[in-house]
């Protein structure tokens, strides 16, 4: 009876250890080696510092410990003794990853999917102390402890997706499988509220400068629902009339296919890198129909090319007057694009009329 309880149970041991074990290499099967567990992999992080209407807890320490990089132990039986593996960070591989994202053509793989819309994690947000990890003996896992800096964390733009350089194993006491190569990671931050709109730009714009001001109509794309151009084509968003109160020459960027999942959009090529400083939008004031004072738009959303990629800069929300402008400091730019809401097929109450928009840069 005993020896058949020891059969029966001897399998279900295996199995369970065999799961531990890395089957991507048929040929290392069973073999006792070092590996990366993952690819790549998502960390949540959680801190009252990701907060902007309230101050962090006093009790929590600005410095936030995770870790990332696991590495493991496989083989059939657990080793007896520690395991000693040494990491490497590598910058350059997440770089050439970005750089393949720039490439309009590029086949998106599913790594490439997995770090598509980020930025590398910028040096001074986190801190690594020691790459040296030691799995103990009779365990199968380790890991690389980051301190992040939650205090710089913050400063950061909460719409991009942040990326920790790439972890490579260099040297192990035991052999390791080669199938994973590197580990990427990518952190999510759970902010606790939404960012506030900038503040207003001031008064004194001496020596700024409207660098869409002119633009070409070729470097302007048109809202593509709307069929009268020539009367509110998005070429007139630059061409300096800033009069509010008349109706012509202005644009309707709505929405007018039932079943599109696109929201209007205008998109300016600046002809060049720049370091943007503000944005103005000048609504019309114009009554329509059924309403007793012009609504501007509450929200739109900007968005930045950089690097020949899109990211998305700020959400501006909750605005309510007729010329909301936004103090900003976006760096090395080549072309911005502002959306509204997907709304569809508007009323006439609903205001959507766009006179002017200035994209400026301070010397």
């Amino acid at each position: 009876m005993k020896l058949t309880k020891i059969f029966l149970v001897f399998p279900l041991i295996m199995a369970v250890l065999l799961l531990n074990s890395c089957d991507a290499n048929k040929e290392n099967f069973g073999k006792e080696l070092v590996y990366l567990n993952n690819a790549t992999s998502t960390i949540s992080v959680e801190s009252s510092y990701l907060s902007y209407d309230s101050v962090p807890d006093p009790n929590e320490s600005p410095e936030k410990k995770i870790y990332v990089a696991g590495v493991g132990k496989s083989g059939y039986f657990l080793n007896p003794s520690n395991v000693n593996v040494e990491l490497e960070i590598d910058k350059e591989y997440v770089d050439s990853l970005l750089n393949e994202l720039a490439n309009p053509n590029v086949v998106m793989t599913d790594e490439l999917k997995y770090i598509d819309g980020g930025m590398l994690l910028p040096d001074d947000c986190y801190t690594i102390d020691s790459l040296s990890l030691t799995i103990p003996a009779n365990k199968t896992m380790a890991a690389v402890p980051v301190k992040l800096n939650m205090e710089m964390v913050k400063k950061l733009n909460p719409y991009i997706k942040w990326i920790l350089p790439a972890f490579k194993i260099k040297l192990a006491s035991i052999d390791i499988n080669p199938v994973i190569q590197h580990t990427i990671v990518v952190l999510n931050f759970k902010y606790i509220d939404f960012r506030p709109a900038p503040d207003p730009l001031t008064d004194d714009l001496t020596g700024w400068t409207n660098i869409i001001l002119n633009l070409p109509k070729t470097q302007i794309m048109q809202c593509p629902w709307w069929d009268t151009e020539a009367f509110h084509g998005a070429q007139f968003t630059v061409d300096g009339n800033k009069d509010i109160n008349t109706i012509s020459n202005r644009w309707v960027p709505i929405t007018k296919t039932i079943g599109t999942t696109v929201a209007p959009w205008v998109e300016y090529d600046l002809g060049g890198k720049f370091d943007i400083s503000g944005l103005k939008i000048y609504y019309m004031n114009e009554i329509e129909s059924g309403q007793t004072k012009p609504t501007p738009r509450a929200n739109c959303y900007l968005w930045a090319k950089i690097d020949n990629r899109w990211f998305k800069q700020e959400e501006l929300l909750g605005n309510t007057v007729l010329t909301p402008s936004y103090q900003l400091d976006i760096k090395n730019v080549t072309n911005i694009r502002i959306t509204w809401d997907l709304i569809i097929q508007p009323t006439v109450s609903y205001f959507l009329k766009v006179k002017e928009i200035e994209i400026y840069t301070k010397p």
